[in-house]
């Protein structure tokens, strides 16, 4: 439930359907929108609850950004405040060999803290000087790719998805959901495939100045009738 709770509120963030002019807005009750506790979660949980409670602190953060208008001393807690978050995710101890019955759950652990990191600076804007770093990490991820037999995780395969420039890699994470839609429901990953294609003819079409990556996430997962998970 808290999972599930986490990814909600990363596509709230840039899910702003608007309602259409014959349609009736229904009034949320108020236990629609009561969180579910986050759970006891410390050093020694496994990696993945551990990731899970980063990615909550990730969303919390982008969301709490300060506008351009703030001070030089507001702007520059705040990209104190996401260098240790971005130092948090990177120390998660990810093990090498698979706890359970999957042997790619250590790649799928990794590939997540990867598109965690990524989604983490482009969205924050902190212009940090990390550029350089998240290149590699891209690079790292899809190294990673080809690896996995499948990955049933939406929320990595979306985010570095979205950064996939050429052809090649962007059919490594076709071939990706491919794979991975022979092993679970494929109906989940409609929107994920749909979503990608159309954040890659964006990125085909866009001349000049880009738009901002935050504006260019909400522009395609605002056009879901329903608001995708990615969980």
């Amino acid at each position: 439930m808290y999972y599930n709770d986490v990814h909600a509120r990363f596509s709230k963030q840039y899910w702003h359907r608007k309602p259409s002019p014959n349609s009736e807005t229904l009034p949320v009750p108020p236990a629609a929108v009561v969180r579910p506790p986050s759970p006891l979660i410390t050093e020694d949980s496994a990696p993945g609850m551990i990731l899970t409670r980063l990615l909550s602190e990730v969303i919390d953060a982008i969301s709490a950004a300060p506008p351009a208008s703030s001070s030089p001393a507001e702007i520059s807690s705040y990209n104190e405040f996401i260098k240790i978050l971005d130092w948090k995710i990177r120390n998660v101890t990810i093990p090498d060999t698979a706890a359970g019955s999957n042997p790619d759950e250590p790649l799928i652990l990794e590939f997540y803290r990867l598109a965690m990191l990524v989604y983490l600076d482009r969205a924050s804007k902190t212009q940090s000087g990390h550029r350089a770093k998240t290149q590699k990490q891209i690079g790292r991820a899809f190294t990673i790719i080809p690896k996995l037999g499948s990955c049933a995780r939406q929320f990595p395969i979306f985010i570095i998805g979205c950064e996939a420039r050429n052809d090649e890699q962007r059919a490594m994470v076709l071939d990706l959901l491919e794979r991975t839609v022979k092993c679970v429901d494929s109906r989940k990953f409609t929107h994920t495939r749909l979503l990608l294609q159309a954040m890659w003819a964006q990125e085909d079409l866009a001349v000049g100045d880009r738009m901002d990556y935050g504006e260019r996430l909400s522009s395609v997962i605002s056009c879901c009738r329903i608001m995708p998970t990615f969980v």
